[in-house]
């Protein structure tokens, strides 16, 4: 629903495109598709042959599904999947994780690229990852709203039981983490305290009524409409190459309890830690903290360079550059005020302390992470 009403909000801007309607919807159903004589399609294009339907109908056409490489002759609008692997596993390794898994289903491309930034993220941390491949039941047997069902759960559950824990888990879709959970139930694990679990898409209607919540990153549904919408326009007028690809950047992490677990074994470092990242935006330093607990601002630091490597004062600046990063790529907000709302007192040291911790400026950043056409 979210790229319908982003394919929505470009045409209202647009008053020479109209979405044809199927009854009361915004909507298509592919058996229409032979006998439709529109101009061009915006579709979720799932499998080869669906692909393979469109090229022959030589009508313009955009993808907005992951499950084809992009390669498959389309022009696309698609997440940046290997982006959305290497955020969730930054913030599995931000938990002082040391063990590692994805699960989910490889032959879709989404999916294969999600593992792809994820092991590759872990590796650079010197650590493995560990693949799990779930199997899915028939396209007739899929669930309301059109999610899939996960095929041999008891295969599932045994390779669950057989992790080592504490680990952290990439699941490569919000259903297939909620069938990940109920593994976890059935196989005497706890959820986060041996299992930390991350899906894909915050599907707010799973996440939030699974127990223990479902901590995911969302994916940029009504940005990829939005896109979508305008590639295909493009195409229509002859401006754009039917081999044209959009990537979009991944929306925020939402942290929910099946992720908030900090493997630190001293309580009082995991405990500043948690307040480093609810206050990092207020302009606190590393002496806030040590008199928040209260202990001295030296003996804070040898704390966590025993606990973590790294001084207060560097995971202090480590939690700004990621709210920063946040901010930068999920809104419109000034550089000078992306500075302030993270706790710098200004511009400068705030350009200065982020091209420290991200390797760039802010501003480079935001330009990196926006979408762009291949």
């Amino acid at each position: 629903m979210g790229i319908i009403r982003g394919v929505l909000e470009y045409v209202t801007l647009h008053p020479d495109v109209v979405v044809f309607k199927e009854a009361a919807m915004p909507f298509l159903p592919w058996e229409s598709l032979q006998r439709w004589r529109g101009d061009g399609v915006i579709a979720t294009a799932e499998t080869a042959d669906r692909a393979k339907h469109l090229s022959r109908r030589s009508l313009p056409a955009v993808s907005v599904s992951g499950h084809l490489s992009p390669d498959s002759g389309l022009s696309a609008v698609l997440s940046d999947n290997r982006a959305i692997g290497q955020a969730v596993a930054e913030h599995l390794l931000e938990q002082g994780l040391r063990r590692f898994a994805c699960v989910g289903h490889f032959d879709w491309y989404h999916d294969r690229m999600r593992l792809t930034g994820f092991r590759e993220t872990v590796e650079r941390a010197g650590f493995d990852c560990d693949e799990v491949d779930v199997k899915l039941a028939p396209r007739n047997q899929r669930r309301p709203f059109g999610l899939f069902a996960i095929r041999g759960h008891d295969r599932l559950t045994a390779r669950i039981r057989d992790l080592s824990g504490p680990v952290g888990i990439c699941v490569t879709h919000d259903d297939f983490a909620h069938e990940v959970i109920q593994s976890c139930h059935r196989a005497h694990k706890s959820v986060p305290d041996e299992v930390s679990i991350v899906g894909v898409n915050n599907y707010r209607l799973i996440c939030e009524t699974t127990h223990p919540p479902i901590s995911s990153i969302e994916q940029q549904a009504e940005r990829i409409g939005r896109e979508s919408a305008a590639l295909l326009h493009r195409l229509m007028l002859g401006q754009a190459s039917p081999s044209d690809h959009v990537t979009i950047p991944p929306g925020p992490l939402v942290v929910r309890r099946s992720s908030d677990f900090l493997a630190i074994d001293d309580t009082l470092v995991r405990q500043a830690v948690h307040e480093i990242r609810a206050r990092c935006g207020e302009g606190i330093n590393a002496q806030d903290i040590a008199d928040l607990l209260p202990i001295t601002r030296r003996t804070l630091d040898k704390r966590f360079l025993d606990a973590l490597g790294h001084t207060c004062a560097d995971e202090i600046r480590r939690a700004r550059t990621k709210l920063a990063m946040h901010l930068l790529t999920t809104t419109d907000l000034q550089i000078v005020t992306v500075g302030l709302r993270c706790g710098f007192d200004s511009t400068s040291g705030f350009i200065r302390a982020f091209r420290e911790e991200a390797g760039t400026t802010p501003r480079q950043y935001r330009v990196q992470y926006q979408s762009h056409v291949t």
